[in-house]
């Protein structure tokens, strides 16, 4: 199945479905980091942030997606009290994340597969 972008051209579900399998990496990243103390933890979350964020601009669908807003929210509290939030909690809200991740590679995958099922 292909998805509708901003820029008129449509592309395969299945991009997004590995978008996301590669973002459970990126994710989990981020506890490591915040476990070392590193100075650029907030940067690298808002970064990765920003990143998603502009992706609603090229995919208008993930705007009204809840899986999706949830891992903006995560990464969003991480970014402001990254230093402050346990490393217990860190750990918590990371695999929540990448939870959130894996289900959103499924929804993509599930699209292409209903697809595939239509077509053949």
């Amino acid at each position: 199945m292909n998805i509708d972008t901003s820029l008129g051209l449509p592309l395969s579900s299945g991009l997004l479905e590995n978008y996301f399998r590669t973002l459970v990496n990126q994710v989990y990243k981020i506890l490591p980091m915040r476990e070392s103390k590193t100075d650029s933890l907030q940067k690298y979350v808002w970064r990765l942030s920003a990143e998603l964020i502009g992706g609603t601009g090229l995919y208008p669908e993930l705007q009204e997606d809840s899986y999706f807003a949830s891992l903006l929210n995560i990464l969003q509290y991480l970014s402001e009290h990254s230093m402050e939030c346990s490393i217990d909690k860190t750990k918590q809200l990371v695999f929540e994340g990448i939870h959130i991740c894996e289900k959103l590679s499924e929804r993509y995958a599930s699209l292409d597969n209903k697809s595939q099922k239509a077509g053949g």
